[in-house]
């Protein structure tokens, strides 16, 4: 059986909306499986499962973004019967932004809400040296500086070795991403970024404005780019102000 795109790890039907996360380069969806207890339960939470990691792991990860968009907002078809809003860390705030825009190409209903974290705004040219063809020895050097990944997991070679494939796959998407223009969403943004992230940051954060042609929110919360794990309450509670503030009634 062909392993899901996408896992909800605890079924709300009476939900009024659904929350759909992405995860940043290298993760996979049980990334977002805490994040469940933490979510009024008017909110379901559904996270993808990307190729080439966790229960995906024998297939190869997307290395264009376009492809991965394109593919996401296909899976996603099913899973639109209700309201919803989207959100993505680093990498997976890319993916979100290109996926909600392949749903517009699609004419498929839209997302109440995107909440885009740690990456700079689409049109913006990448500044960071490429780093998806680097040696294992810099690449992992380069992973501990991003502080985003356990020194125990870096110093299991083995382990390191099972998942640099799909890492510097996820690298790759990233860095050959090319922006192509298209109208600004007509869906409200939140865009989170940490205080401490050179990856992204604030001014580079700021800049998906000009993506949207609603409301659009920027908060600055405290950590370097994996704010997501180090400031997890505080960014959970700015997705659940503004789930609450642009879910639809």
């Amino acid at each position: 059986m062909q392993p899901s795109w996408m896992t909800c790890p605890e079924p709300r039907p009476g939900a009024r909306c659904r929350l759909f996360c992405l995860p940043f380069a290298g993760a996979g969806a049980s990334q977002f499986f805490s994040w469940k207890a933490m979510l009024p339960a008017s909110v379901e939470l559904c996270a993808y499962q990307l190729p080439g990691r966790e229960s995906r792991y024998r297939e190869p990860a997307f290395v264009r973004a376009e492809t991965a968009a394109e593919h996401l907002a296909a899976e996603m078809m099913p899973w639109l019967d209700r309201p919803y809003a989207m959100f993505g860390h680093s990498m997976g705030a890319l993916l979100t932004f290109e996926v909600a825009r392949a749903l517009r190409r699609r004419a498929a209903p839209l997302p109440f809400l995107l909440v885009l974290s740690a990456y700079p705004a689409a049109h913006l040219q990448r500044v960071q040296a490429p780093v998806s063809g680097l040696p294992a020895e810099q690449l992992i050097e380069r992973l501990r500086q991003m502080e985003g990944t356990p020194e125990a997991v870096l110093r299991d070679r083995e382990l390191m070795n099972f998942l640099l494939p799909t890492i510097r796959a996820d690298f790759e998407l990233c860095e050959t991403y090319q922006y192509q223009e298209e109208p600004p969403l007509a869906i409200p943004m939140v865009a989170l970024g940490g205080d401490g992230d050179v990856e992204a940051p604030p001014e580079r954060i700021a800049a998906w404005q000009r993506h949207t042609s609603h409301g659009f929110t920027h908060h600055t919360l405290p950590g370097g780019h994996f704010f997501l794990h180090t400031s997890r309450q505080r960014l959970l509670d700015q997705v659940v102000e503004a789930l609450q503030a642009e879910m639809p009634k």
